[in-house]
């Protein structure tokens, strides 16, 4: 289950046990089997399934091992966070220990007995397809079961049927206040997605400080994503006071988390001495160590946002050419967006003629693919600022 549920923010082990543990005192999950005898794992004295439950909640940080040998026996008494939690286990096994049929035995029993983050589980594998048949029906089925019980995940999750039109009827409206109250509740993914909308979206749906509730709610959750974003905007300064030391601090919390681009910008912020003292040496091993880790996309973001920030002091063309020029020419098959890059850098370092002829083959490139209209006329408009020996800026709400 581990990787296969990142792109849905899935419901950790440690989530999970809050969860059921919230759950074991709710009156709807006394179950008639939750009674029965469930012998003791290291000693054969017997105890409910009740209470083995809770045992095995205590040992998840002392003996996981232990733990699920609990789980097991108040699992096989009905016990549905048991079930969940055993369940869990069999999918986030590795090798020879997986047991995904197992697994999915388990979840669905405890999602039929109305365990929410097991409906969610359920729903998120019927979308996705992941070691069942894709279903969208059974998937839009499931999360809105958990849905109704304020599921986080399963509200955003939710949200995309409505945004896209599947299963049901395409409502953006109802999708946006899935998302918001997604976000409300926790869901880190739905808070950040709140707010790039909130703050950067359609002008008639803009609400900065709203915007700003969310991504500094999820970044205190520790959302490395969030955090970055958060970073961003005290170095902007406008829908919050510039405050470059409170950037340093959040891109420090999103690289430890491991987040490249954070890694990426807290070189640079060394290196020119902004909200932390400046250092050169220590600026560039910071950079050749993320450089390390990151992919073709970190190093076009960057490069981007290097060459076209409204802020000088947050341009570095020449560095912007120095990440992404090698890395392209490495590559057999160019990005068009990422030509695109590369040429507002070299606009950026005043090497017009070369961001001419690097727009151009972007611009080739966009007709090609049949990208478009409003892509590639964005692409022609920086072409005539080049032309005109001007370089693009980006410009923000």
């Amino acid at each position: 289950m581990g990787q296969q549920y990142g792109p849905v923010a899935r419901v950790s082990l440690i989530a999970g046990v809050a969860v059921a543990l919230l759950m074991l005192s709710s009156a709807s999950f006394a179950v008639t089997a939750g009674s029965q005898p469930a012998a003791r794992p290291e000693s054969g004295a017997v105890v409910d399934a009740a209470e083995a439950e809770r045992r095995g909640f205590l040992a998840m940080k002392i003996n996981q091992a232990q733990a699920m040998q609990w789980f097991e026996q108040a699992a096989q008494a009905g016990r549905p966070a048991a079930q969940w939690m055993l369940g869990q286990h069999y999918f986030d096994a590795k090798g020879e220990a997986r047991d995904a049929a197992r697994g999915l035995q388990l979840i669905r029993a405890a999602a039929e007995q109305g365990l929410a983050p097991a409906q969610t589980f359920m729903g998120w594998l019927y979308w996705q397809g992941a070691d069942v048949k894709s279903d969208p029906e059974q998937a839009f089925a499931w999360l809105s079961a958990a849905a109704r019980q304020e599921d986080a995940h399963a509200l955003r999750m939710l949200s995309g049927f409505y945004r896209r039109g599947l299963v049901v009827k395409q409502d953006p409206g109802m999708a946006q206040r899935l998302q918001l109250r997604a976000a409300e509740l926790g869901d880190s993914f739905a808070a950040v997605s709140s707010y790039v909308g909130l703050m950067y979206g359609p002008a008639e749906s803009r609400d900065p400080p709203r915007a700003m509730h969310f991504v500094t709610k999820a970044a205190q959750a520790n959302d490395v994503r969030a955090a970055y974003a958060l970073a961003r905007e005290y170095l902007r300064g406008i829908a919050v006071p510039r405050d470059p030391a409170a950037a340093v601090q959040w891109l420090q919390r999103s690289a430890d988390g491991g987040y490249v681009l954070a890694s990426l910008w807290l070189s640079e912020l060394h290196f020119k001495g902004v909200g932390v003292a400046q250092n050169h040496a220590k600026a560039e091993q910071m950079l050749s160590e993320a450089l390390t880790r990151a992919t073709l996309q970190d190093k076009n973001q960057f490069a981007w946002e290097l060459s076209v920030n409204e802020d000088e002091r947050m341009r570095d063309g020449l560095l912007a050419v120095r990440v992404l020029e090698p890395a392209l020419t490495s590559v057999a098959e160019k990005v068009t967006a990422y030509v695109d890059t590369l040429a507002a850098a070299y606009a950026e370092i005043k090497q017009f003629d070369k961001a001419v002829v690097t727009q151009l083959s972007a611009i080739d490139r966009a007709k090609r693919e049949r990208r478009p209209p409003a892509f590639i006329d964005g692409m022609v408009a920086r072409l005539k600022l080049y032309e005109g020996r001007k370089p693009y800026r980006e410009s923000h709400p």
